[in-house]
């Protein structure tokens, strides 16, 4: 991204470890605030609703787009946990130092989140995680120097595009995100990123990183659809024997998107965890 591509984004900058961090952060200057991390793919403009709602209720409201997706920098290294870890800790030291918050990730942002709060437990005062990963699953032939570039060369954009609408039980419920979606895998990167982040990242577990809130005082919400296609809801029952105090939400008839698909009641869950 070059000086004329950021000056077309609708946000900010703030420059941390590894390259510029394209961020938002919205809503009234003394309000609650409220860390949004986004997942694998969709950028920040994955919280639209969930920031128009939080703002509405008071909180002020800072989200960012992990590195390789949308207005941030495409750093040329291996995109893993422990990298988007350390952005979101350079992010919120730079923007918000000193200040606790909540925080909420959904899916591979929800184990960025999980792993972080881990470590700053006195920064972090509610936990929520929404659909999150902790199981890697098979990438294939992705996994094969020369054979996975080429894979994400010719098919890996195409068919992440063309996926979105497994985020959702019913396609319909889909937002229309294709042009800004479009619009990030044309920038220098994307590709190299997406391929990177499987095989860094999502083709492993991460059990451990959950466990390590267990036994703490940190107040946890998981918020799940029951008919989510991605991750699915049976590994529910995994997620609260690794953090045996969270308190579980399921949402019926949504996928993946919960927060989108299943808005009005993850909207009121949202309320009712935060204001305890």
């Amino acid at each position: 991204l070059d000086k004329e591509l950021r000056a077309k984004a609708p946000g900010e900058y703030v420059t941390v470890a590894n390259g510029e961090v394209h961020y938002l952060l919205e809503g009234p200057p003394d309000g609650p605030l409220v860390v949004l991390v986004h997942g694998y793919a969709i950028p920040s403009y994955l919280w639209d609703h969930t920031a128009e709602y939080l703002t509405a209720q008071g909180y002020r409201v800072l989200r960012y787009d992990l590195f390789g997706h949308g207005w941030s920098d495409r750093p040329d290294t291996d995109y893993t946990r422990q990298l988007f870890v350390e952005q979101l800790n350079g992010v919120v030291e730079q923007l918000v130092p000193g200040q606790s918050f909540d925080l909420v990730g959904i899916s591979l942002g929800a184990l960025i989140t999980a792993d972080y709060a881990a470590s700053n437990l006195s920064r972090v005062r509610h936990l929520v995680l929404i659909a999150p990963f902790s199981t890697g699953f098979d990438i294939g032939p992705m996994s094969s120097p020369v054979i996975g570039e080429y894979l994400a060369m010719m098919a890996l954009v195409d068919r992440l595009e063309n996926g979105l609408a497994v985020n959702f039980l019913k396609p319909e419920n889909a937002p229309d995100w294709k042009e800004d979606y479009r619009w990030q895998m044309q920038v220098s990167g994307y590709r190299q990123a997406m391929l990177s982040i499987l095989r860094n990242t999502l083709q492993h577990d991460h059990y451990e990183i959950y466990n390590r809130l267990d036994n703490t005082q940190l107040p946890v919400m998981l918020l799940w659809g029951r008919e989510d296609a991605l991750a699915p809801f049976s590994q529910s029952e995994i997620m609260t024997q690794l953090i045996t105090h969270a308190k579980l939400v399921a949402v019926p008839e949504a996928g993946h998107l919960v927060h989108i698909e299943g808005a009005e009641t993850v909207d009121a869950a949202l309320s009712g965890f935060l204001q305890q």
